[in-house]
């Protein structure tokens, strides 16, 4: 399902990163680290990582994190 460093790009993506709560690392899109935990929410425009960290979709890029289970790797 998640593959390390898969870029979340569609909706779908990030419903099913909030689903399984798999781990998200979010970068500026110049490629700088900010911030690593679960999502929360998302919507056309922003997401809620961690129920704190608030992000544009326009200004970032959301990788999927170390995943801990196999489960979730294809």
């Amino acid at each position: 399902m998640f593959k390390r460093d898969q870029v979340l790009v569609h909706s779908v993506d990030f419903d099913n990163a909030v689903f399984f709560q798999v781990p998200i690392e979010v970068f500026m899109n110049d490629g700088k680290y900010l911030e690593a935990g679960t999502l929360q929410a998302h919507s056309e425009n922003g997401v809620v990582l961690n129920n704190e960290g608030r992000y544009l979709k326009s200004n970032c890029t959301f990788k999927i994190g170390y995943l801990h289970q196999s489960s979730y790797l294809k």
